[in-house]
């Protein structure tokens, strides 16, 4: 910073114009008083602060949260995001029209949008839990409105993909559909949670503690799983050659390229439990438990119609 050339009593980010004294920080001026005691009382506030700005306390929130793996990588991009975007403020500049605009900005993704408005009513709660703010500004703001998802993978759709899949990615799509289980419970398979019994898994996002029974088809995706790097023995069912399991987005990029060389979109690989679901429920198994689901509410958001309702025409009466 270059020196003064003039008002060298004052101390440094702190400027008097036209009569009252500011406070400027990467850019932004704040006026902290007229009075050159009140300016300086306000200047020692705010270099006391604690994580005065907001890229510091959206990183303090960020690294306190104990949330699953997959609600955790969504944060780390909304945390990158308003770091940027709000990388000039102070938690105290911040207001709900600002989140607002910031959520109008993602407006073409109103699921990201969500959770920057989500993952900033926690950043500020832990502000005012610090005497940063005294309000939660993010609260005051409403997120979109997201339309349910009600894709249902046809049979042909789903054999297509599998088709242009490599031989991991198959498994892989097999494990998901015969259990119903999420894709990154899927990838979480250990040896040790595989027994003759079935599979066990503790679900990620409600810790739901479940198993899935044997069958001979699902023992024999698991051998083949098994077989593929015989050379390496990891913990997981699905690993590299390295012994290291497979991430979520290393799995996205298989699948992505398997639905373009396919022809097929608008498939999310999440849209296997979905189906999972909508073709357990119509052979008429217990789908609920399959997903290991506890409300019903919450399973039938997976339950897709497979079927177009027909009605009857009615008869002439002339």
């Amino acid at each position: 910073m270059r020196p003064r050339k003039k008002d060298r009593h004052l101390p440094s980010c702190v400027f008097l114009k036209s009569g009252s004294y500011y406070y400027v920080k990467r850019g932004k001026w704040e006026m902290i008083g007229k009075t050159l005691e009140e300016a300086l009382k306000a200047y020692a506030s705010r270099v006391a602060s604690v994580g005065e700005d907001m890229p510091s306390l959206l990183e303090r929130y960020y690294n306190s949260l104990t949330v699953a793996p997959n609600t955790k990588r969504s944060y780390l991009t909304a945390k990158n995001h308003l770091s940027r975007i709000l990388a000039e403020f102070r938690p105290s500049q911040v207001t709900a029209k600002d989140v607002a605009t910031i959520m109008l900005k993602f407006k073409d993704q109103p699921g990201t949008a969500n959770i920057m408005r989500t993952f900033l009513i926690g950043a500020f709660q832990m502000g005012i839990m610090d005497d940063l703010v005294t309000t939660n500004v993010a609260r005051d703001t409403r997120p979109f409105r997201l339309k349910a998802r009600d894709r249902y993978l046809s049979d042909d759709e789903f054999i297509a993909i599998r088709h242009h899949a490599n031989e991991h990615l198959q498994l892989i799509m097999d494990v998901c559909y015969m259990t119903g289980q999420r894709i990154g419970d899927v990838l979480a398979i250990r040896h040790a949670d595989i027994s003759e019994q079935g599979i066990t898994f503790v679900q990620s996002k409600t810790k739901h503690r479940m198993m899935v029974a044997m069958t001979q088809e699902l023992r024999e995706v698991v051998k083949k799983a098994r077989s593929l790097h015989q050379s390496v023995k990891g913990f997981h069912l699905f690993h590299h050659r390295n012994g290291k399991p497979y991430l979520y987005d290393y799995v996205r990029v298989w699948w992505n390229a398997a639905c373009k060389d396919a022809g097929i979109d608008n498939a999310h690989i999440h849209d296997i439990r979905a189906k999972a679901a909508t073709d357990a429920n119509k052979a008429g198994m217990d789908s609920k438990a399959l997903l290991g689901h506890i409300s019903e509410a919450s399973h039938n958001k997976y339950l897709r119609s497979k079927d177009t309702p027909v009605a009857q025409a009615l008869s002439k009466k002339y």
